[in-house]
C-alpha cells in the first residue's frame, strides 16, 4: 500500500467478506443484505430491513457504477446492522465484523 492510500483500522472480528460486481443487476444494498445473510446463516427476509438502519437509496447512489469513474478503493461507508459492523468500499468489497469479538486492530480492507 502506498502512503496516499486510505488505511482504516477496526478492532472487531471479521466474519465475512463479499465482493459485489458494480456492473451487475444487484444493488449495493441488496449485496449488503445478502452478505449479512450468508455470514449469519439467516434468510435475507428474516433480517431487519436495511432501510431501517441506513438510507438504501443513498447507499446505492454512492456506490453505483459510473462508466468513467475509476474504482479507487478509497470511498468507504461504515454502519451497523443487527449488531454487525458493515463496511462497504467503492470497489465492491463488503466486510461484516462482529463487534462483540474484539480483535487486535487491523486493516478493514487489505
Amino acid at each position: 500500500m502506498n502512503q496516499d492510500q486510505l488505511s482504516l483500522q477496526c478492532d472487531c472480528t471479521p466474519i465475512g467478506v463479499h465482493h459485489f460486481d458494480r456492473d451487475s443487476d444487484m444493488t449495493p444494498s441488496d449485496a449488503v443484505i445478502r452478505t449479512i445473510a450468508v455470514v449469519t446463516d439467516t434468510e435475507p427476509e428474516e433480517l431487519e430491513p436495511l432501510y431501517e438502519t441506513i438510507d438504501t437509496e443513498a447507499l446505492n447512489k454512492l456506490f453505483e457504477c459510473h462508466s468513467n469513474a475509476p474504482y479507487s478503493g478509497e470511498q468507504v461507508l461504515a454502519f451497523t446492522v443487527d449488531g454487525w459492523n458493515v463496511f462497504v468500499r467503492d470497489d465492491g468489497q463488503i466486510r461484516v465484523c462482529d463487534p462483540t469479538g474484539p480483535d487486535t486492530p487491523s486493516p478493514i480492507f487489505e
